[in-house]
């Protein structure tokens, strides 16, 4: 499975086009009255632009190219896996959480998860990257891997998005935290880069007898030192022959006074564009409230601007008609903010994506083999 690019994957909206939102933008006038505050649009896009660029550092694209190169996807048995319809390549973030929930619900089916999850043949063990074979192996004559998880080695990415072995920027700690937590799995990965940590968080993964769930924790930091703070939450549960998935979050982006926080519901496998949104984005004292519906075809909802109607969303999922509070037609700077309001209700599934892809197949199978 390819590693994700947050920043090309980022915006993509299911219920609210941003194509749609930017072309409106870029082809239409101020026409339309101010927001019904003093809002300052121009400070609320600065923040989503400190935002993104947290998935634009050469951390985070190091931590990306380490899915799909460790020694879990080196092996026969995953590899064979790896090939099944639902595995092959994908770089959409509600896609892989469906995948990710109805393959470890394949892969569990019936067995009892150990807790500990890396393989003690690699604990202690430093893995560097090896240009020949695309993967990670072990490199003997490297020490100071955590005794109780597994070093990688941190690089560089070149156009491919593969490491470059002549660039190394740091490395990343992958810790086994399941025994000593009490959860079914649990793993922490921290990356550290000149000394300093920059990104670090846990992945725990819950088994039901209905129903998945992986939990994910922790910061990253951007290139200007902010740190974006995420908890978020995602479920999985078979329905007929569907799978369905919730997701519950928290973002929030210090030391900016700016937070997201929010859930949602009922996405569907294979029916983009259904799912019911509702989150609250804080940008200092202003706070918008977004409720919105799908049901793959058509859309309708609200957005409010502390407390006040501010925009109306209705009509074909595709094609939405946006229109202010008394209808009128919404300002360049309002659409794209609205456009940067609704995406990071799908952000949330490309983070999952980015977070739970370097590890997703300890999860999987529940061990380095």
């Amino acid at each position: 499975m390819i590693g994700v690019t947050m920043q090309s994957a980022r915006r993509r909206l299911r219920l609210v086009p941003v194509a749609v939102l930017a072309f409106a933008a870029a082809c239409g006038e101020a026409i339309g009255p101010k927001a019904e505050s003093e809002l300052d649009t121009q400070g609320t896009m600065a923040n989503y632009q400190a935002y993104d660029a947290v998935f634009t550092t050469k951390s985070w694209a190091g931590l990306q190219a380490l899915g799909g190169r460790t020694p879990a996807s080196a092996s026969a048995l995953i590899s064979s896996m790896r090939a099944l319809p639902a595995l092959r390549d994908r770089s959409e973030g509600r896609r892989f959480a469906l995948d990710f929930f109805r393959q470890l619900a394949d892969s569990r089916s019936g067995a009892t998860l150990a807790k500990p999850t890396l393989s003690p043949r690699y604990l202690g063990q430093t893995l560097v990257y090896d240009m020949v074979t695309d993967q990670y192996v072990v490199d003997p004559k490297r020490t100071g891997a955590p005794r109780n998880g597994v070093r990688f080695i941190v690089y560089e990415v070149n156009g491919e998005q593969r490491p470059n072995p002549a660039r190394e920027i740091g490395y990343a700690d992958l810790l086994d935290e399941g025994p000593a937590s009490g959860e079914a799995q649990a793993l922490r990965l921290v990356l550290i880069q000149q000394g300093k940590t920059v990104i670090d968080y846990r992945t725990r993964a819950t088994l039901g007898a209905t129903e998945n769930k992986i939990d994910v924790d922790g910061f990253a930091e951007g290139p200007d030192g902010n740190r974006l703070r995420f908890e978020i939450g995602v479920t999985g549960k078979a329905r007929g022959e569907n799978t369905i998935i919730d997701a519950d979050f928290d973002l929030r982006l210090d030391p900016k006074n700016f937070s997201v926080t929010g859930s949602v519901r009922d996405v569907v496998d294979g029916r983009e564009g259904q799912g019911v949104i509702k989150l609250t984005a804080r940008h200092g004292s202003n706070s918008f409230a977004v409720d919105v519906d799908g049901n793959g075809s058509t859309i309708k909802g609200t957005i409010r601007l502390n407390g006040n109607l501010f925009v109306t969303v209705s009509g074909d999922a595709k094609n939405p008609t946006l229109v202010g509070s008394t209808g009128q037609p919404l300002t360049g700077a309002e659409l794209m903010m609205v456009g940067a309001i609704m995406a990071t209700s799908e952000d949330v599934f490309d983070l999952i994506e980015g977070l739970v892809h370097p590890v997703e197949r300890l999860f999987l199978l529940g061990s380095i083999l």
